[in-house]
């Protein structure tokens, strides 16, 4: 039984997709990605409670 962590595996995506993308400054992306962070923990919570 595989058990995989999507939030986790979506991190380094993530930084890549920011490090490739032309970035107008990091006081836009910090917050989005932090959202993005808290829609991943929040949707991991809703689907398995006992993870986090």
């Amino acid at each position: 039984k595989k058990n995989r962590d999507p939030p986790a595996s979506a991190i380094p995506f993530i930084i890549s997709a920011s490090k490739s993308a032309p970035m107008p400054n990091e006081s836009v992306m910090i917050p989005l990605l932090l959202y993005l962070a808290t829609r991943l923990v929040n949707s991991a919570r809703v689907l398995n409670p006992t993870l986090l």
